[in-house]
């Protein structure tokens, strides 16, 4: 897995290292129970706090979060894409600072690895929280990597035409409204 290509001792997080988030990401990733999984986002939230600065760890969270969305339990899926959504969009006061938006431009390149599988799951899984994450995930890789902007406008556009798409049209058209 994933997990194991990072130095965890050494990569810092909001209030402490990162020590604790291979096994809660693998934790996260291997529930059969959704409390097991739930107790896991907060052990995650413990270190990478959704509503804080992104750090070196949110970037190392990120890169496994969207891996484990092709490795992970049925029961997880939604949490793992509502940690990317909630740390990419609730990043609290963001510093402008040259250190803190290199770390914010690593973590959101890592989120955009992921287009691909936020618009595979926005088409095919009938979860509502699912697809609402994949919204607001393609959205924000399309504002942030200017090369994917038109092609989730796009994406976007073709997806309220889906089947049980509905309920989604006014936070599909205020995205749209956004990358344009």
């Amino acid at each position: 897995m994933i997990v194991t290509y990072y130095d965890w001792a050494n990569v810092r997080g909001s209030y402490s290292n990162g020590s604790v988030l291979p096994g809660a990401i693998e934790d996260l990733c291997s529930a059969t129970v959704r409390e097991n999984a739930e107790l896991a986002v907060r052990r995650i939230e413990q270190v990478c706090p959704a509503d804080s600065e992104l750090s070196d760890a949110s970037v190392a969270l990120a890169s496994c979060l969207v891996h484990a969305t092709w490795s992970r339990s049925e029961i997880s899926l939604d949490l793992i894409l509502g940690l990317l959504d909630d740390m990419a969009t609730g990043q609290g006061e963001v510093r402008g600072d040259d250190e803190y938006l290199d770390v914010r431009a690593k973590f959101l390149r890592e989120v955009c690895r992921g287009f691909p599988i936020y618009v595979e799951l926005l088409e095919t899984h009938p979860d509502h929280d699912v697809r609402t994450a994949c919204i607001d995930l393609i959205s924000i890789c399309g504002l942030f990597d200017k090369s994917l902007t038109e092609r989730a406008a796009w994406v976007l556009g073709a997806a309220k035409k889906l089947e049980r798409m509905e309920e989604f049209h006014s936070l599909i058209d205020a995205s749209i409204d956004d990358l344009r």
